[in-house]
């Protein structure tokens, strides 16, 4: 009987709505922005790592490896907020290769507070949700990036449409009598329906956040690729600092794309 008074008054319609079309989905983008910001620090570290497996110097007899990770991710991380990025770091620069040249174009390109990897149009990260694997490969990373965080993203946005369908569709009358008592109380109605509204929206732009961390992620500035490329400016100081930066080199770096990639 309580089922059936809940039923006629609205208020199960009004409580499922809101359960289903505001808490869940919330939960599940506060789920994948912790998701992301793990994928970040993954790509970071690998990015360095791919630098000390191809960089060649030499160690005198002082030194058969120098890691100094936490000193370059500070200095990485002074580089993400300064106006001029790693402009001071590839100043620097004297190695064999890359060139000076080509360190610049590729450093310069995702370096700094604002680079120039990361600045697409705005449709163009909603297309990412629905575009193939296989087409994320930039300029610079031929052989594409990993997947795994596009797979995630797809896996979410799903689970979160799923809940506004459900949602609107527990907000529609189900039969006539229960169009009639909605009716009766338009403006009761007209304020869940602004909720759902307004739920969606904010959903929406928290979508917009997180599809520009997956795009800065899988084509911009934090590939694996481009911290290979930002560590390498950092690291070359670091070793002409210790005086080990003679015959500095990278060896297997693909360089054929220089002169595409900044655009």
């Amino acid at each position: 009987m309580s089922r059936e008074l809940c039923r006629e008054s609205g208020e199960e319609l009004i409580g499922e709505g809101y359960i289903v079309g505001g808490r869940y989905p919330r939960q599940a983008t506060i789920v994948l922005f912790i998701l992301l910001y793990k994928f970040h620090s993954h790509n970071r570290y690998c990015g360095y790592c791919k630098v000390l497996e191809q960089e060649v110097f030499d160690p005198g007899n002082a030194f058969t490896a120098v890691f100094v990770w936490e000193i370059c991710l500070d200095r990485l991380r002074m580089s993400d907020t300064a106006r001029r990025g790693l402009a001071k770091e590839i100043h620097s620069y004297k190695g064999i290769s890359p060139t000076k040249e080509q360190l610049e174009a590729r450093a310069c390109r995702y370096g700094g507070p604002d680079p120039d990897a990361d600045k697409s149009p705005f449709y163009f990260r909603w297309k990412l949700l629905l575009r193939s694997h296989t087409v994320f490969r930039s300029q610079d990373e031929t052989r594409g990036t990993w997947h795994f965080p596009l797979y995630v993203a797809q896996s979410f946005a799903l689970i979160d449409l799923a809940f506004l369908i459900l949602s609107f569709a527990l907000l529609m009358p189900r039969d006539l009598s229960l169009a009639e008592q909605l009716s009766r109380n338009l403006l009761r109605s007209a304020s869940v329906f602004l909720v759902w509204l307004s739920l969606l929206a904010l959903l929406l732009f928290v979508w917009h956040r997180l599809l520009a961390r997956l795009h800065r992620q899988m084509l911009g500035s934090q590939t694996v690729d481009a911290f290979c490329w930002k560590f390498v400016p950092i690291r070359y100081r670091i070793l002409e600092a210790m005086s080990l930066a003679s015959g500095y080199k990278l060896i297997g770096m693909d360089l054929n794309y220089t002169a595409g990639a900044k655009q």
